[in-house]
């Protein structure tokens, strides 16, 4: 079996098997290799580590604030990723169309000038920001680094502070127009885009959101499950969506919207009223440099110019 044909049978299997498919999901290729078996050890050695970094302090103490400003409330969390622009226009479009929620931004970005720059951009919105603890994955295993900061705010911030409701979005989806994704949590647990993975449906920790009192006796943990073939947030499949009735769930299906009419070529994505920039590393795998980078700048430009009239009146 050639390669490509090897790859086409893992994608058909990641997306249309309707349960789990544990170790049945290796190829025979995977086992001559002996992968499941690297990947369970990955797997064990990864959470160990985590373990021992969710117990790491912020760094400047802001995160003590945090925990008592954010009691009682509905929050979105934004994580920040090294981009001031891009937490400018969320924090000024969030402020317009989901007045009724408490934005917060916790920033890993992965240099102290980004972080600087992101701090100066939420202090000029009058947005709360605190930086995460350093984050040995930036720049290394985007998945595992996503998912230990989701982790970290979780266990640190969000436990403690209990608040209403919280929700975790990227730092490039923006709202473009009134809305209040609290409201999808009456009468459930949990609402957000729904990822399909060799049979385990969870949901994309880029846009989540939870009822606080259904969950705060559930050990969260956004990490990827490498050994079940799930992203960023799939080891949550595990601890809380396996467990859950379709109807204790709001799902909604990311819509992808393309650039031009090259199949290969850029997209942003809908996420109901919400557009997100998408794709900033994953979806250009393979993608020589020059051409990622030109992608990223056409994406770039099309969202500034969907965004411009929204942030025109704020």
């Amino acid at each position: 079996m050639s390669r490509d044909a090897v790859l086409n049978k893992r994608e058909a299997l990641k997306v249309r098997s309707t349960k789990p498919l544990g170790l049945r999901r290796y190829l025979w290729r995977d086992w001559l290799r002996q992968r499941p078996l690297v990947d369970a050890y990955k797997e064990v050695r990864h959470q160990l580590h985590l373990r021992h970094l969710l117990r790491l302090k912020a760094p400047d103490g802001d995160a003590d604030n945090v925990r008592q400003e954010i009691r009682s409330r509905n929050v979105i969390m934004t994580l920040a990723f090294g981009d001031a622009l891009f937490t400018d226009w969320q924090a000024r479009l969030i402020s317009k169309y989901v007045p009724g929620a408490l934005h917060i931004v916790a920033d890993n970005s992965p240099t102290a000038k980004a972080s600087a720059a992101v701090a100066e951009a939420a202090a000029s919105r009058n947005v709360t920001l605190f930086r995460l603890p350093q984050n040995p994955w930036t720049g290394r295993v985007p998945a595992r680094s996503h998912g230990f900061a989701l982790t970290w705010i979780w266990r640190n911030v969000i436990l403690p502070g209990r608040p209403k409701a919280f929700g975790f979005v990227d730092h490039d989806i923006f709202p473009l127009a009134p809305t209040d994704p609290f409201a999808m949590l009456d009468n459930r647990i949990a609402y957000g885009a729904r990822r399909r993975d060799y049979g385990c449906s969870y949901i994309w920790p880029g846009f989540c959101f939870f009822r606080f009192s259904a969950v705060e006796n559930t050990p969260l943990n956004f990490s990827p499950s490498y050994l079940n073939g799930l992203e960023t947030g799939g080891m949550n499949w595990h601890v809380i969506y396996r467990h859950l009735a379709a109807n204790q769930i709001a799902w909604f299906d990311l819509v992808n919207e393309p650039l031009t009419n090259d199949p290969h070529g850029p997209y942003v994505q809908r996420a109901g009223l919400w557009i997100h920039m998408s794709g900033l590393s994953w979806n250009t795998l393979g993608v020589p440099p020059a051409v990622a980078d030109q992608q990223r700048e056409t994406k770039r430009r099309y969202i500034e110019s969907v965004l411009a009239p929204h942030i025109a009146t704020t």
